[in-house]
C-alpha cells in the first residue's frame, strides 16, 4: 500500500499490518506538529478549540466523510482542510483526516493529544480505524471520534487499541 499526502507528493510504500499502522501514526504526527504552529491552525483554534464539544461540533459539522482511493492511505493537511472550510463551508476526508485536523486545533489550543487506532474485529492484525484523544489540566483522556457520532469523551467499543502521544 502506498502513503500519498497531498501537496507534498510524498508517496512511501507501507508495510503491511502493525509496521504499516505504526508508520502511518508516525507521517500523521509529523503532520500534526506541523499543523498546530500555522497561523490558519491557531486562528481557528482560537476560535472553535477551547472547549472540548465546540472542537468536536466544529469537527462533526464541517467535515465530510470521503473514502480514500483503494490501496491508497491518503493523509490531508489541515491547512487544507481549513482552506477548504473557509472558501466552500465544507471540506472531506477519511478517519485520519479527521484526527489529524482535530488534534492540530487541539494541541494548537494547548490540549495534550493522542492517536488512537483500534479495530473492531477481533483476531485482526490491522487497525481499522483512528480517532484522536485530549487531556487538558492533567484530567482524564477524553476520545474525540467526531467522524463516528461518540459524544466527546466517548470510546467506541474496540477488540483491541493502541495509543500514541503526539
Amino acid at each position: 500500500m502506498k502513503l500519498r499526502i497531498n501537496e507534498l507528493s510524498w508517496l512511501i510504500d507501507l508495510p503491511p499490518g502493525v509496521a504499516g499502522t505504526d508508520a502511518t501514526v508516525q507521517a500523521m504526527r509529523a503532520i500534526i506538529d506541523d499543523a498546530q504552529r500555522s497561523k490558519l491552525v491557531r486562528e481557528f483554534a482560537d476560535d472553535y478549540g477551547q472547549s472540548e464539544g465546540n472542537l468536536w461540533r466544529f469537527l462533526r459539522y464541517y467535515v465530510a466523510f470521503e473514502a480514500d482511493p483503494p490501496g491508497a492511505e491518503v493523509l490531508r493537511l489541515p491547512d487544507t482542510m481549513l482552506r477548504e472550510i473557509v472558501e466552500r463551508e465544507m471540506t472531506a476526508g477519511d478517519c485520519d483526516d479527521r484526527t489529524m485536523l482535530g488534534a492540530a486545533l487541539a494541541k494548537a489550543a494547548g490540549y495534550e493529544v493522542a492517536i488512537v487506532v483500534m479495530t473492531p474485529i477481533p483476531d485482526d492484525p490491522a487497525y481499522r480505524h483512528v480517532l484522536f484523544a485530549v487531556r487538558g489540566d492533567e484530567g482524564p483522556w477524553l476520545g474525540m471520534d467526531a467522524q463516528e457520532g461518540y459524544p466527546p469523551g466517548s470510546w467506541p467499543a474496540p477488540e483491541r487499541m493502541k495509543a500514541y502521544i503526539v
